[in-house]
């Protein structure tokens, strides 16, 4: 049964879905190895054995349908237990701030739909867990970051209760499961944005600033952006969070990633050229033509961010990773792209990427109205909807910005933010060509445009 975006479904039902998903495999293996050195007792006692284990002594029996019902409830009770009893029961570090949670024992599970390398439970509209599909070895950012942000004391993302953790003889960590606090809100703000630009444009001919809404929102996101970057632009004694400072390595390094993405976006336009309708071809040939301007280009953007902040970041920020909640928004997700290594989702960068991604997403959410509102409002004449679209964006772009100078500890770089909206568009060329073809018109105007700016910018600098 579905409720807006949760899904509810009986507890049997739940615990058969969750013995689909590979975070059950994984603590499986953890019961194994329980069950082989210490065999699990056939009532675990909730206050003494942490939540791991609880799960643990049951895992080999949520892989059968044949699931009795006092099972069921013992498991839902462990985790209710497990929830309400203190951050001792889910990890051995706790975070010091967290309060008590008020989950009644007969606490109901929602069981969101599964993201690409997790799923969430919704106990009770008072926590929320997420469970890890791709479980790797080391910290795992998602719990790393939350941690972090929740124990200074940042207010705009979910606060961690607690942490679900498999340790190798050797020390080594990997995590399960987190459970952070649940944030009562109105949906992501991508969704939000759609949304709100749909009816804009089903009552264009209404008078008065169709933007401010829009606007408003932009602004917030940037302001809470620039907050979440402030806290972690802080000095730390804390390694993995300890601001640096860009080198010549980090220098090099970006100017190499960036040539990489931008030789395979060509290749990717090439390939897909066949399907490309005749502006976005000729865009695709200006590219080309551009490409060894481009790359030099973007050298001479990578080389003025010697010297600036390296910190620990979002990593994968769209308006997806956003949720707005009473007229705010809440910062989530904090995994980074799933594909890649969790070395590279860790790494210390420039906190201009976080916003390239942002603005890159406003981009996306335009490109999608577009399409939309064609077929939902057909009374509606293109060079007005064209004309609503473009002034949008780019009042979204600077209500964005804006908020986030108003909060960030040094603003915005531009060249950097130059360096990263190519860095961005790029890798969105060679994903929607090998994941989504019909989509690949969107990054490819907006590589066209901030190449055009980057060109003449760099042209009038050589003069």
């Amino acid at each position: 049964m579905l409720e807006g975006n949760v899904m509810k479904i009986p507890r049997r039902r739940f615990l058969r879905l969750a013995a689909n998903t590979a975070a059950i495999p994984a603590l499986s293996a953890i019961a194994s190895s329980v069950v082989r050195a210490q065999p699990a007792p056939a009532q675990p006692k909730p206050a003494t054995l942490p939540l791991a284990e609880r799960l643990a002594a049951y895992a080999d029996k949520l892989r059968y349908d044949d699931i009795d019902a006092a099972t069921i409830e013992r498991v839902k009770s462990h985790l209710i237990d497990a929830l309400g009893c203190g951050i001792a029961a889910f990890d051995e570090r706790p975070v010091r701030i967290c309060r008590d949670i008020a989950l009644a024992p007969d606490a109901e599970i929602n069981w969101l739909s599964a993201e690409q390398s997790n799923s969430s439970l919704i106990i009770g509209d008072a926590a929320m867990v997420k469970l890890f599909r791709r479980v790797v070895p080391g910290a795992h950012p998602e719990a790393e970051m939350s941690r972090y942000l929740t124990e200074r004391g940042f207010a705009y993302t979910p606060a961690l209760l607690g942490e679900m953790v498999r340790v190798d003889a050797d020390g080594t960590r990997h995590t399960l499961a987190v459970a952070q606090a649940f944030v009562r809100n109105q949906g992501d703000a991508w969704t939000w944005m759609l949304d709100w630009m749909m009816r804009v444009l089903s009552e264009l001919s209404s008078e008065g600033d169709v933007f401010a809404d829009g606007e408003t929102l932009a602004r917030v996101i940037g302001q809470r952006l620039g907050e979440m970057h402030a806290v972690l632009a802080q000095p730390s004694d804390a390694a993995a969070f300890a601001p640096e400072r860009a080198d010549k390595a980090v220098i090099d390094r970006w100017g190499a990633e960036l040539e990489t993405l931008i030789d395979a976006a060509l290749r990717a336009l090439e390939g897909a050229r066949a399907g490309l309708e005749a502006d976005a071809v000729a865009e695709a040939d200006a590219l080309r033509a551009a490409r060894t301007r481009l790359v030099n280009a973007a050298h001479a953007l990578a080389a003025k961010g010697a010297g600036t902040v390296l910190t620990r970041v979002h990593g994968d920020l769209h308006l997806g990773q956003m949720l707005v909640s009473s007229g705010d928004v809440v910062i989530i997700d904090f995994e980074g792209e799933p594909a890649r290594p969790l070395a590279q989702r860790r790494a210390k960068t420039s906190p201009m990427r976080d916003l390239a991604g942002v603005l890159r997403s406003f981009d996306y959410a335009c490109a999608v109205v577009r399409r939309k509102s064609r077929e939902a409002h057909p009374h509606l004449a293109d060079d007005r909807r064209e004309a609503f679209l473009a002034a949008f964006q780019e009042r979204a772009d600077a209500a964005f910005l804006a908020g986030y100078r108003a909060t960030a500890p040094q603003g915005e770089s531009t060249a950097l933010l130059r360096l990263f909206l190519i860095e961005k568009a790029a890798y969105e060329i060679a994903y929607e060509a090998a994941n989504r073809p019909t989509w690949i018109d969107v990054p490819l105007h907006g590589l066209a445009r901030i190449a055009d700016t980057v060109l003449a910018t760099h042209r009038r600098a050589a003069e």
